[in-house]
């Protein structure tokens, strides 16, 4: 496990960890449980609307702690908007209660991720250990990104070929072409992931490069909803016609 996995897990398992930030001279301090590693970095999310958003804009400093089972954890440095919507996607797939409040193109939600940032573990029964996260983190372009989804998806990967699709559908880091990320999902859909159904039967009921089929759109989004994707259930109960 390296270091960016282990330190988004201790938080994944800490449920709750709270995010400090400043306004002007005052501290500012809140509960959050966002947390993502995605191309090397440690992304957290909220809305642009927020307070939260505002004070990060203004000053990109900022700290998180969480606690569990004696330990804790401190993450301090900068917090970098980034406008990635496979990112986004990304996060609504791992935090799908979000959906609810959030997507990629409503002009609220905002991922960010952590630069010249420094982690450190602790307890009160051994010594601290510091991690440096920039010496774990790889850069990625969003053209690069697209290459090594397209290497994995093409050898069979099906988390790679629904994450190429939702490269092709923003048009992140490749021309934006609805049929194509078609072909990804249902690439994905097939070996029967959750998230490539879900985006195909998506795909089907809203004409997004494929005819609009709402028995396909139907099919893919039950087998989804079956395998836990929330999303997938709400748009069963939609009115396909409203």
């Amino acid at each position: 496990m390296n270091s960016i996995t282990r330190i988004v897990s201790f938080l994944d398992e800490a449920q709750t960890y709270y995010l400090a930030t400043v306004e002007g001279d005052q501290p500012r301090v809140r509960p959050f449980g966002t947390a993502l590693e995605y191309g090397g970095r440690i992304y957290i999310q909220t809305g642009k609307v927020k307070a939260v958003s505002k004070q990060l804009a203004a000053n990109p400093k900022a700290e998180i702690c969480a606690f569990k089972d004696g330990r804790w954890l401190r993450i301090s440095g900068e917090l970098i908007d980034d406008d990635n919507k496979t990112v986004m996607t990304a996060m609504l797939d791992k935090m799908p209660q979000l959906k609810a409040m959030y997507s990629p193109d409503d002009g609220n939600m905002q991922v960010l991720y952590f630069k010249n940032a420094v982690a450190v573990f602790s307890s009160f029964t051994e010594a601290p250990e510091t991690i440096k996260l920039e010496s774990c983190k790889k850069e990625y372009t969003k053209q690069e990104r697209v290459k090594s989804l397209t290497e994995k998806a093409e050898q069979g990967d099906s988390d790679a070929q629904y994450q190429l699709g939702n490269c092709y559908y923003w048009g992140e880091g490749v021309k934006r072409d609805w049929q194509t990320s078609v072909y990804w999902f249902k690439k994905s859909a097939e070996q029967g992931n959750p998230h490539g159904e879900f985006y195909l039967g998506a795909a089907y009921n809203d004409g997004h490069g494929v005819t609009r089929n709402i028995g396909l759109a139907a099919h893919w989004l039950r087998k989804a909803a079956d395998q836990g994707i929330k999303e997938a259930e709400n748009m069963l109960n939609r009115d396909p016609e409203g």
